[in-house]
């Protein structure tokens, strides 16, 4: 969880933009606290974890489309498997 906290950390840096910067962090702040509460109901955390190579190498590469439209995948996959795992609580 450390590494993906640096790791969310540096994308929202490479925005440029010090009030998104902080949004963003308030925002993973809070994913956060979801992983705590379904990580362990969660299909496929090492998936969502390693979804951020490619993610990573749009934004060394300056593609912004694909950064964007990678960033929307991994977020709305997240909440999908959050979600998922809400409505099927362990027996």
């Amino acid at each position: 969880m450390a590494l993906d906290g640096r790791l969310h950390q540096a994308v929202y840096r490479s925005t440029r933009n010090p009030y998104l910067e902080a949004t963003l962090g308030q925002y993973y702040n809070l994913a956060l606290r979801l992983w705590y509460v379904f990580m362990d109901r969660l299909d496929d955390v090492a998936g969502h974890v390693g979804g951020h190579a490619a993610l990573v190498d749009a934004v060394l590469a300056g593609d912004a489309p694909e950064a964007s439209r990678l960033a929307s995948e991994h977020v709305e996959a997240f909440e999908r498997a959050v979600l998922e795992a809400e409505l099927n609580p362990p027996a």
